[in-house]
C-alpha cells in the first residue's frame, strides 16, 4: 500500500517538473548547459583551416579556441558534410547528363 502511494507521489513530482520546464521554455528561458564560448564565422573558418592544413588534433583546436573537443569535431564535420553534399549533387547532375546523352545517342544512330 505504501509503495502505491510512493509511486503516485513520484508521478505527481514528474508531472510538476515537466510542467515547470514547459512553462520556463514558453517564457523564453534557455534550458541546458550554456556554451563554453560562441565562435565567430571567422574563427570557425580558421578552426577548419587549421584542421585541414595543419592537421591539428581536435583536442588542440578545442584548447586554442576555448571550446569543447566535441564542438570542434562537430564544426569540422559540418563543413565536410556540406562539401560532400555539394559533390554528390554535382555528380548526380553529371550522371543524369551522361545518361541523357547516351539515350539520345542510342535513339539517333548515324
Amino acid at each position: 500500500m505504501i509503495g502505491a502511494v510512493a509511486q503516485f507521489e513520484r508521478s505527481l513530482i514528474a508531472e510538476r517538473v515537466k510542467s515547470g520546464l514547459a512553462n520556463a521554455k514558453a517564457n523564453g528561458k534557455i534550458l541546458g548547459r550554456p556554451p563554453l564560448r560562441k565562435l565567430t564565422r571567422k574563427e570557425v573558418a580558421d578552426l577548419r583551416r587549421r584542421r585541414v592544413h595543419e592537421k591539428l588534433p581536435f583536442r588542440a583546436l578545442a584548447e586554442k579556441f576555448g571550446i569543447s573537443v566535441w564542438t570542434a569535431h562537430r564544426l569540422c564535420a559540418g563543413k565536410a558534410n556540406q562539401l560532400l553534399g555539394e559533390v554528390r549533387k554535382r555528380f548526380s547532375i553529371l550522371r543524369t547528363l551522361c545518361s541523357t546523352m547516351i539515350a539520345v545517342g542510342e535513339s539517333n544512330p548515324h
